[in-house]
């Protein structure tokens, strides 16, 4: 029996390590257009990003991601590209630059997962939350935003 928890902790922690491995092109479910690539690379946003922020904050994230990818005119057409995007070098979210990052904390990774889930499946939603940008309270900007709005420890806002 011990042996058993054992090999189920192992492949569990390996799961979390190395979670690609399972992200497939396949539809997150028959109502959605977005893949299990795509739900893999919001919950990586989500929980970078967002880690220790509450669940709205989060959520804020995730529909930030989305709405951008709403926008394929000023922005990529998948949702990966969208997460990994760079300007001038610079990755739009920064932990998209960082290296060896893992997943340290599980029920934040399972809940980013709830979250992405929700919001690809069209079952979440912030309602009126139009925002394509955000950054963290301690940043100071030198221009003023228009309809910004602040959630735990970011400020969303459109550009």
């Amino acid at each position: 029996m011990l042996l058993l928890n054992i090999v189920r902790w192992t492949a569990m922690a390996a799961a979390l390590a190395f979670p690609i491995q399972f992200a497939k092109s396949e539809p997150v479910n028959e109502y959605s257009n977005f893949t299990h690539k795509d739900l893999y690379c919001l919950t990586k946003n989500i929980y970078h990003e967002a880690r220790g922020e509450s669940y709205l904050g989060k959520l804020a994230v995730a529909q930030v991601t989305l709405n951008r990818l709403n926008h394929p005119t000023k922005w990529p057409s998948t949702m990966c590209d969208v997460v990994y995007q760079k300007i001038r070098g610079v990755g739009q979210f920064s932990w998209t630059t960082m290296q060896n990052l893992k997943v340290v904390d599980t029920q934040a990774w399972y809940e980013a997962r709830q979250i992405a889930h929700g919001i690809l499946t069209g079952d979440l939603w912030i309602k009126n939350f139009n925002h394509t940008h955000f950054h963290n309270t301690s940043v100071q900007h030198g221009q003023k935003r228009k309809n910004h709005r602040i959630i735990g420890n970011h400020v969303f806002y459109q550009n």
